[in-house]
């Protein structure tokens, strides 16, 4: 692992400044070792302690990493690995796009590592859980909570996909609202009663009374897609084995709605009991991060304004994804400069994004780009 962190704290293209290795102790988290800066830099002191949060850690760190310029941007995350969390700390870039091929890289590594005899066991259930609160919990709004959710599922858990759903009860029925490694669009545009799906419908809606969400509703195992979901997702998502995972408030015994996850089309696969019992934990997260944000009964009213965008702003979104400056937009579109860069300027405020490059990096997530 100490070699694997060098050779990414070296990379030209990743631009890792450095990597910090952290324990999982009693009470929290102890640096273990930081891989990338340099040693005089760190006080004994910071090895020495104990923090509640790897947030902490972080923040501890970056007061000790000098900035190459003064408007420079860094940005850390965790990723969690055995007993340890790595924190990578990135400059200059949307960690975004980077996140998923370094917790990819390690999984390699892990599997690399299981097959090698070298099989570790633990309660690794609880270390994606605390990595899932932190991560979660960052979000500012509503839109953003359903991304870092959907994200965290599919990250800290062994998932490759998440679409997330909310459960209108007067309805009985289910709404997509994103997509994570799906076609966001094909899964906002899903509206669907309950009684299309058999055992849901026979969890949610019993015999026609009310049950309560938060005891009956566990997560399910659906080994064969195609024998509980209707056959036009089946295939127009290469459905095979899913998981079904609520999302509610348990203080109020409401069921918000669900995640289905899988791990990739066509792939079947099977469920250990602490995947499910991180499963209930992820849920009940997910629900109280999504209260505050809104009332059960308001998602009509409350539905994030991303995805109502007109064709000329998915237009000049591709556009800026693909490396265009503000001026070839404008030529390419036939506009003036000055209405492209308003165009760019509310862009921005509607996807909460700091710069016209973090624009199009959630445009993608979100589905309206490539």
């Amino acid at each position: 692992m100490d070699s694997f962190c060098e050779q990414l704290t070296k990379s030209e293209q990743l631009r890792i400044e450095w990597i910090a290795r952290v324990s999982h102790v009693d009470g929290g988290y102890r640096l273990k070792k930081v891989i990338g800066m340099e040693e005089n830099a760190i006080d004994s002191g910071l090895f020495e302690r104990v923090d509640p949060s790897w947030f902490w850690l972080s923040e501890a760190l970056l007061k000790r990493t000098p900035r190459r310029k003064p408007d420079e941007r860094r940005d850390v995350f965790p990723v969690p690995w055995k007993n340890e969390t790595l924190i990578f700390c990135m400059s200059d870039q949307d960690v975004s796009a980077t996140i998923p091929f370094l917790t990819y890289a390690m999984h390699l590594l892990q599997m690399e590592e299981e097959r090698n005899g070298k099989v570790y066991a633990g309660d690794q259930w609880k270390d994606a859980v605390i990595l899932f609160n932190e991560w979660i919990m960052r979000s500012q709004d509503l839109n953003e909570a359903i991304q870092n959710i959907a994200f965290g599922y599919a990250q800290y858990l062994p998932f490759e996909r998440c679409a997330l759903f909310r459960y209108s009860q007067s309805d009985a029925a289910g709404f997509g609202l994103f997509g994570y490694h799906f076609n966001n669009t094909a899964i906002r545009n899903i509206k669907e009663t309950i009684d299309r799906f058999p055992s849901i419908s026979k969890i949610l809606l019993g015999k026609g009374q009310q049950v309560n969400m938060v005891q009956h509703f566990q997560p399910l195992y659906i080994p064969k897609a195609s024998e509980e979901f209707p056959m036009q997702y089946v295939k127009e998502f290469e459905l095979e084995s899913v998981v079904v995972a609520p999302i509610y408030v348990p203080s109020e015994g409401v069921l918000i709605g669900g995640a289905i996850l899988d791990q990739g089309p066509g792939k079947f696969f099977e469920v250990d009991s602490s995947t499910f019992t991180a499963l209930l934990k992820f849920g009940q997260s997910a629900g109280e991060l999504l209260a505050k944000f809104l009332k059960v009964n308001q998602w009509d009213e409350k539905q994030p304004e991303l995805v109502q965008l007109s064709a000329r702003e998915i237009h000049i979104l591709q556009l800026l994804a693909d490396g265009a400056s503000t001026t070839e937009a404008a030529e390419m579109l036939h506009l003036s400069e000055y209405t492209v860069r308003d165009y760019v300027s509310s862009l921005m405020k509607r996807l909460h994004a700091r710069n016209r490059t973090e624009a199009a990096v959630k445009a993608m997530r979100l589905g309206l780009i490539h």
